[in-house]
């Protein structure tokens, strides 16, 4: 198992209870596999660099273990459903990156 000190907390977190992680200003919302979420003084390109997740938007990223569902539209949108049941949009500029990065990851079957 793969731990994560956060800032400000005091116990290591387990990498794979983080789904989904969302920028706000200089903080980073944390989003957990039980359903709680926490606030942390630091900015996703602290987290991009730390932890092996996609960077799906650029106030987004997810943990590609939990993502249950990809679709793309012909309009070169997309978007991915996780195992929490969040959908959340994939950006034009990233799509392409989040493709590659969830057949590296996961092989073709949820793409």
């Amino acid at each position: 198992m793969v731990y994560i000190h956060l800032p400000g907390q005091h116990q290591p977190v387990q990498v794979d209870s983080i789904v989904w992680l969302k920028s706000e200003a200089n903080y980073t919302w944390v989003y957990f596999l039980d359903g709680s979420s926490k606030i942390i003084s630091q900015p996703l390109g602290w987290f991009e660099k730390k932890l092996d997740f996609i960077r799906i938007h650029r106030s987004s990223l997810a943990n590609p273990v939990h993502v249950k569902h990809f679709s793309q539209k012909k309009s070169r949108t997309g978007s991915i459903e996780l195992v929490n049941g969040m959908t959340l949009m994939v950006s034009r500029n990233r799509l392409e990156h989040t493709v590659t990065r969830l057949k590296q990851i996961s092989g073709l079957s949820r793409l």
